[in-house]
C-alpha cells in the first residue's frame, strides 16, 4: 500500500502492483484486479513505480493545515466530578459483554461510596456488541426504569458515553450518572476490526494495521527514526503494565523480541499491535455539589472535547488531535507543559509517537528519539506515558478502552495506583481515538483534562 500525490494537495491511498516504490518516486496507474466479492472480481486503479519518472523532492510537498479548526469549547468549568471508577480484568474472561458491563458499573458505584439506587441515568458505550447492550445489562444491575442510552463511536465509544454522562449533569437532568463501556472481541472470534468494504479506502484492501503501517513509514521517512523507536514504545508499555494487575500482557520484552515477532504490515510486527481483549470499565460522574459526600479526594473533569475528523487523509496538514487538544487546553486554562501524566491511545506503536507530538507533549519528529533516551517517565523527563501499560499491554476491548484510561488517571490523581503510582501526577490528560471510516481522519477523537481538587 502507499499514499500517492495526484495533483496539488490531493493525495490518495492506493494498492501497488508490485513492491511499493521509494518515497518521492513517480508512479503510473492502470486498471487491475483489486479484490473478489460475492459478485466476482472487483477492478480498479492499480499503481506501479515508473522507472523513467523524475523523483519528486520531498521538500516540495505541501504540508499546510486545512481550514478545519475545532469550534471552541463553550462555557467555563464543567462542574462535574469523577466519583467512582472500576475495570474488570482485560483478557479472556469468557463472560458476555452485558455481565462484564454490569460488574464494572456496580464496582464503580461502590467505589464512589454510593448505592445503586442513587444512580439517575446510565450511558453504555460499545463498538461491536449487539444492539441494546445497556438493556441486556439490566439482567445484572437494578436500573430498570431509568434513563439508559447506548452509544457507539468506534474505539472511542467509552469516552463518548462519558461525554454524554457529563452533558446530562451539565444540563441539570441528573446528579449521578454511570458511564460504562464493554466489548468482547475475543469471545466474538477475534481477528481484525471489520471495515465496511464500500468505504473507498477499505475497499482497496487497507486494514487498520496497514493504515498505521503507512503512518509509521511516513514518520520514519520524514524524521529519520529507527525501527527501534517503535519497538521501544512496546518495551515501555510492557514494563509499565507489570504493575497493573488488570492488564492482559504483563511480561517484559526486549526491543529485539518486539522486532522479531510475527510481521503484520511492514514495518509493524505483532507486538506493535494492541491485542484483542475482552473487558469492561465504568466511571461514575456526579454534579459538583455532591463532591463533599465522596469517600475519595475529588477529581474534577476540567475540560472534555469530543469531535469527529475531517474528510481528509492522515498525511496532509494538521491532525484532529492537534485541533481538539488546543480547544481543550484553552477550556481548562492549561498548556501542554502542565501535563504530568497521559493515557494515550496507542492501538499501534507508531500512534504513540505521533500522538505525543500532536498533543504538544513533544516537538514534531522528536518523540521517538526522546523515548529512546528515557523520556516520558514523569517529572522532568516529560509527561508519564501510559502508566497502565496502554492499549498495547492492557489490551483493547474497544468500548471499554477509554473508560479504562480514565480509571487509571483518576487512581493516579487520588494516589491509589500502587506500585505504578507517580510521586506528583499533576494535571492528567485523556486521549482516545476511534476510527473505522477510513475516508475520515477518525470517527471520533476524545481529549480530556482531569485534576485533583486540592
Amino acid at each position: 500500500m502507499g499514499v500517492v500525490e495526484l495533483a496539488g494537495d490531493l493525495r490518495v491511498m492506493v494498492r501497488f502492483q508490485d513492491e511499493a516504490p521509494d518515497h518521492g518516486a513517480v508512479a503510473t496507474v492502470r486498471t487491475g484486479h483489486l479484490r473478489d466479492d460475492e459478485t466476482g472480481p472487483v477492478v480498479g486503479p492499480v499503481f506501479a513505480a515508473d522507472p523513467a519518472g523524475e523523483p519528486v523532492p520531498s521538500g516540495s510537498r505541501d504540508t499546510g493545515a486545512p481550514d478545519g479548526s475545532v469550534r471552541p469549547s463553550h462555557g467555563g468549568p464543567l462542574d462535574v466530578t469523577v466519583a467512582g471508577v472500576a475495570t474488570t480484568a482485560f483478557g479472556r474472561p469468557d463472560l458476555p459483554a452485558e455481565e462484564l458491563a454490569g460488574r464494572a458499573a456496580l464496582a464503580a458505584v461502590a467505589d464512589a461510596g454510593l448505592s445503586p439506587h442513587d444512580v439517575d441515568a446510565v450511558v453504555v458505550g460499545s463498538a461491536f456488541s449487539t444492539a441494546a447492550l445497556g438493556q441486556r445489562m439490566l439482567r445484572h444491575v437494578p436500573w430498570g426504569g431509568r434513563r439508559l442510552v447506548n452509544v457507539e463511536n468506534a474505539c472511542a465509544s467509552g469516552t463518548s458515553a462519558l461525554a454524554e454522562a457529563v452533558a446530562l449533569i451539565r444540563a441539570g437532568m441528573a446528579d449521578v450518572v454511570v458511564a460504562v463501556g464493554a466489548d468482547v472481541p475475543v469471545r466474538s472470534g477475534g481477528g481484525l476490526i471489520a471495515l465496511d468494504q464500500d468505504d473507498p479506502v477499505a475497499g482497496i484492501g487497507v486494514t487498520l494495521p496497514a493504515l498505521y503501517a503507512l503512518v509509521g513509514d511516513r514518520y520514519r521517512a520524514t524524521y529519520d527514526v529507527a525501527l527501534d523507536a517503535f519497538a521501544e514504545v512496546v518495551v515501555r508499555s510492557r514494563a509499565n503494565a507489570v504493575g497493573n494487575e488488570k492488564a492482559f500482557r504483563r511480561g517484559t520484552v526486549s526491543r529485539q523480541e518486539v522486532l522479531a515477532s510475527r510481521p503484520i504490515a511492514d514495518p509493524l510486527t505483532l507486538f506493535q499491535c494492541a491485542p484483542n481483549a475482552d473487558g469492561a470499565a465504568a466511571v461514575v460522574v456526579v454534579a459538583d455539589h455532591l463532591a463533599g459526600r465522596l469517600p475519595h479526594p475529588p477529581v474534577q473533569i476540567a475540560a472534555l472535547g469530543l469531535h469527529t475528523g475531517l474528510t481528509k487523509d492522515r498525511f496532509t496538514g494538521g491532525s484532529v488531535v492537534q485541533r481538539v487538544a488546543r480547544s481543550v487546553y484553552a477550556q481548562a486554562g492549561i498548556d501542554a507543559r502542565d501535563i504530568g501524566v497521559v493515557e494515550l491511545h496507542d492501538a499501534f506503536a507508531p500512534a504513540a509517537l505521533t500522538n505525543l507530538e500532536y498533543l504538544g507533549l513533544a516537538e514534531a519528529g522528536t518523540a521517538g528519539h526522546r523515548l529512546m533516551a528515557g523520556d516520558f517517565a514523569g517529572g522532568s523527563t516529560g509527561a508519564m506515558l501510559n502508566p497502565s501499560g496502554g492499549l498495547l499491554s492492557r489490551g483493547h476491548p474497544p468500548g471499554a478502552t477509554g473508560l479504562a484510561q480514565v480509571t487509571e488517571l483518576v487512581r493516579q490523581l487520588r494516589g491509589e495506583a500502587g506500585d505504578r503510582q507517580l510521586a506528583d501526577p499533576g494535571v492528567a490528560l485523556l486521549h482516545t481515538m476511534g476510527g473505522t471510516v477510513l475516508e475520515l481522519e477518525t470517527n471520533a477523537c476524545t481529549i480530556g483534562v482531569l485534576r485533583r481538587v486540592r
